[in-house]
């Protein structure tokens, strides 16, 4: 497929309202996020306005779920990181590797009325325990340091939001809050 590039721009320090697109960091620019133009959230606007049948594993994924009053743009970025950062452990349907990597769905953290556990595992990372009385052989690694307060906030959302789980989601502010406390 040919390149795009006007449909996206380099940016230092992304603000709160870019949608920053996952690149693989082989791929990535040496400064700054790639982010979305106006242009291209257009055309993901278009494109998902097309009545287009299911696409199988999509829609699992959580492709047209997003959170009760969240910007559309903001679910396909939620969709986007989870599929970069925490599908391959995770799976695209949020049902694990039992033994191996914990459920998204259902799962009571990411369901929890109280978001911050959720989000500071996200954050943080988690190593040893049990979820739910079972013992997962791998740890989850911290996403703190490469992705922005709404980057998490997008990928958490995805999460409590899809598969059936219906939980509270959180804003930006509520991710950095979080931050400033440090791990739990």
């Amino acid at each position: 497929m040919q390149a795009y590039p006007w449909l996206f721009a380099i940016k230092k320090t992304p603000g709160p309202d870019d949608i920053v697109v996952p690149i693989p960091p082989n791929f990535a620019p040496p400064v700054g996020k790639v982010t979305a133009t106006a242009e291209a959230k257009a055309l993901v606007a278009y494109l998902l306005s097309l009545k287009q049948l299911p696409i199988p594993g999509f829609a699992e994924a959580g492709g047209p779920e997003h959170p009760a009053g969240a910007p559309r743009a903001l679910s396909v970025q939620g969709s986007a990181l989870y599929a970069t950062h925490c599908a391959s452990c995770h799976g695209p349907n949020g049902e694990g590797v039992p033994g191996v990597f914990p459920p998204m769905k259902g799962d009571p953290v990411v369901i929890d009325k109280d978001p911050a556990r959720h989000v500071g595992i996200v954050l943080f990372g988690l190593k040893g325990g049990a979820i739910n009385g079972v013992h997962y052989g791998a740890e989850m690694p911290e996403h703190g340091d490469e992705l922005s307060d709404a980057e998490i906030a997008a990928v958490v959302n995805h999460e409590r939001t899809s598969w059936g789980n219906s939980a509270p989601v959180v804003t930006p502010r509520d991710v950095a809050e979080i931050r400033k406390k440090g791990k739990l």
